[in-house]
């Protein structure tokens, strides 16, 4: 599911596309049938929120799951998210005051230190919006991560929480690929710098080598532990810096915890 990607990269091009566009044109706007919030989200909609079964708790459930993921501020800045019933409505609207954005199913857009998610109705709502929510809350807290780690964890998170480690469009090919020593090197990963250079192989092992960070072997999770507190400070030490102190071939020790899943 890559079709509605936009990414950090270009997060900046979108809030400048904005840019003429007043603040109060599209983000006080009165009119918006339901509004409610669930911190840190403020929800704006144009049809009735509780014909969504599921979504409050879902947004909820995100901050809380991702949080014991990343250390998130005490006091997160609120996101705006805003939704349309239709998806013509939706593109009108990003058209309107975010011209050269993009089309996509669903957007997280940082204008004037402002973050924002629009998604429409679809059957993929629900994984749009924790997609693209997860990279507004992560976006606070590390906003210069990696673009194979910033997508990896969205990739993650985006699957409702009972079918994260086990999510059957992923895994059964993850754990066929790592068979056959096809599971792209982490070191490839971190030369990605756009998403143009990213495809469902990209998006597919970036999920994997997360999988393998949260769950794998002890020396794993230690090596984004570190990486995550020397982040700030140092944040061109990539993660394979990190694995290397604790695995002597972090791409083989990967593959054999992927092979080691079960895809039942």
């Amino acid at each position: 599911m890559t079709s509605h990607r936009i990414t950090r990269r270009l997060f900046v091009s979108a809030a400048l596309a904005a840019g003429s566009a007043p603040w109060f044109a599209w983000a006080d706007t009165p009119e918006w049938p339901d509004e409610r919030r669930i911190p840190p989200f403020v929800i704006h909609a144009d049809f009735a929120i509780q014909s969504l079964p599921q979504f409050e708790g879902e947004l909820a459930g995100l901050k809380q799951d991702l949080a014991t993921f990343l250390t998130l501020p005490e006091r997160l800045s609120e996101v705006h998210v805003y939704l349309f019933g239709s998806a013509s409505t939706y593109r009108e609207y990003v058209t309107r005051y975010f011209p050269g954005v993009p089309q996509r199913r669903a957007l997280f857009i940082q204008a004037n230190d402002v973050p924002m998610v629009f998604a429409h109705r679809s059957p993929h709502m629900l994984t749009d919006l924790r997609h693209e929510c997860c990279h507004a809350l992560v976006h606070q807290s590390h906003n210069d991560l990696p673009l194979w780690l910033d997508e990896g964890i969205a990739e993650y998170f985006e699957a409702p929480r009972a079918n994260r480690m086990s999510r059957g469009d992923y895994l059964p090919q993850v754990i066929q690929e790592a068979k056959l020593g096809e599971i792209t090197p982490l070191t490839t990963l971190e030369r990605l710098r756009s998403v143009d250079e990213m495809g469902d192989r990209q998006y597919r092992h970036c999920w994997a080598w997360v999988h393998f960070l949260r769950h794998g072997p002890n020396g794993a999770q230690q090596a984004l532990a570190q990486y995550l507190s020397a982040q700030r400070q140092h944040p061109q030490t990539p993660v394979s810096y990190f694995l290397r102190g604790q695995f002597v071939d972090a791409d083989a020790e990967c593959r054999r915890y992927l092979m080691s899943l079960n895809a039942t």
